[in-house]
């Protein structure tokens, strides 16, 4: 099995060949010197299977897999987006954020430190909920409690982390159900 990491694989191989599993079907291959050598390039996280055989039939034709893994952490990224909710109600479905490479895969192993931000809040809205310093599992933050005290529509969150570029969400709204409007604000 080989490894890449996001970017190219440089395979060698001692005969004339033709692979298949590359993206876009069978490639093949001209040796030069005894040695075929193909560039094989991913940027999305997988396990794919690369068959290679040889037109003269010398050897045994060889079966490979390939695991395309993330990057290091470059970004962040809103894998559940906030949906509309009324004021004071956690927003559901939950919000999760991922630390992702620079292709957009999920980097699992990381431990960046994620918080939110309110950015386009009118007359002082606040998040409530924990939303600062969350550690991510597998590369991932839920956050479940976040909820904004004030109606307005618009709103937009920043998931940041130190050194990571940041991710806006899609925008969205806020509410007071008028069953539940005593004592909330309006904008």
């Amino acid at each position: 099995m080989s490894r890449i990491t996001g970017r190219s694989l440089l395979l060698s191989l001692f005969t004339p060949i033709l692979i298949f599993g590359v993206v876009g079907g069978a490639e093949t291959v001209t040796v030069a010197g005894g040695i075929a050598t193909v560039t094989l390039t991913d940027t999305v996280v997988e396990t794919f299977e690369v068959a290679i055989t040889n037109s003269a039939a010398l050897t045994t034709p060889a079966n490979d897999s390939i695991v395309v893994t993330a990057g290091p952490p470059t970004k962040m990224g809103i894998s559940v987006q906030p949906s509309n909710a009324d004021a004071t109600i956690a927003i559901s479905p939950a919000i999760k954020v991922q630390v992702q490479d620079a292709n957009g895969n999920l980097v699992s192993s990381a431990t960046d430190l994620i918080s939110l931000a309110l950015v386009n809040s009118l007359g002082g809205a606040t998040l409530s909920g924990t939303f600062t310093d969350v550690a991510p599992d597998n590369g991932e933050v839920t956050f479940s409690d976040i909820s904004i005290g004030k109606a307005q529509n618009e709103y937009v969150l920043i998931a940041s982390a130190t050194g990571l570029s940041s991710a806006a969400s899609a925008p969205f709204n806020i509410t007071v159900r008028p069953d539940h409007a005593g004592g909330l604000d309006r904008e």
